[in-house]
């Protein structure tokens, strides 16, 4: 399906509902009240953010329309996970207690969702690149590739699961809506031929039984009792003689 089709995989999820928007509300709510509260000692506008920048996306993902997400769009929601995930590693240090490291898991939202739009590949890109970033945070903070690795590999198990939706859902939704879409051609009907009113008149088998329709056909078919050059007149009642006398 292009941009340009009204029905698309928003409606089949149901993305354009007032409940889908709520959810969007709840989900940027949450992350806030995350970010004001789990965040370390003076890194609130780190927190502040990569919170703006996660939120613009969740809603982006709802209100942009087309199937698939428009090229630029996707661009930028792959790169705002990269980004609001690394403006808070530079803000957090080890020992990492709670949720400070909340954008792992509002990106991998983010990038789910883009399974779901149809931009599979780019939302394996940006995750990539975010696993990459924290594990190379965690080396450089001293943890370890290894447990960087541990931490943050649990996250790609949503994007699995997308993943096989994007396959095998996305295309059966895709023959769903061409079918709505396609007009329905209806045949029309074959003229039929009806037959003169004095061939039916005369080869009906009903009709021969009707004494007035058998007359009205003798009419139309007896020949002319008037011949040229005789002025004979079958009207009237005719006479026969036999030896001279009228009988």
């Amino acid at each position: 399906m292009n941009t340009g089709n009204a029905s698309d995989i928003r409606e089949m999820l149901g993305l354009r509902t007032a409940a889908a928007r709520v959810l969007v509300a709840a989900f940027v709510a949450t992350y806030a009240l995350i970010a004001t509260t789990a965040s370390p000692p003076g890194s609130l506008w780190y927190e502040l953010t990569a919170w703006f920048i996660i939120s613009l996306a969740a809603i982006a993902l709802v209100v942009v329309r087309g199937d698939p997400l428009p090229m630029l769009i996707t661009a930028a929601l792959t790169t705002s996970g990269v980004v609001a995930m690394n403006v808070i590693l530079l803000a957090v240090h080890p020992p990492v207690s709670g949720l400070q490291l909340w954008p792992l898991s509002a990106v991998t939202a983010i990038y789910t969702y883009m399974c779901v739009r149809g931009r599979t590949t780019w939302a394996w890109i940006g995750m990539l690149a975010v696993l990459a970033s924290y594990v190379m945070w965690a080396q450089r903070t001293g943890m370890g590739y290894v447990t960087g690795l541990q931490l943050s590999v649990i996250n790609f198990a949503p994007l699995v699961t997308a993943t096989f939706f994007g396959w095998t859902i996305r295309p059966a939704a895709q023959n769903i809506f061409r079918y709505v879409d396609k007009p329905l051609s209806v045949p029309r009907p074959k003229r039929q031929t009806r037959p003169s009113s004095t061939s039916a008149t005369i080869d009906s088998p009903s009709s021969m039984n009707s004494p007035g329709l058998c007359s009205s056909a003798w009419r139309a078919t007896a020949p002319s009792r008037t011949t040229t050059g005789q002025q004979q007149d079958y009207s009237k009642p005719t006479s026969a003689t036999l030896f001279g006398r009228q009988l």
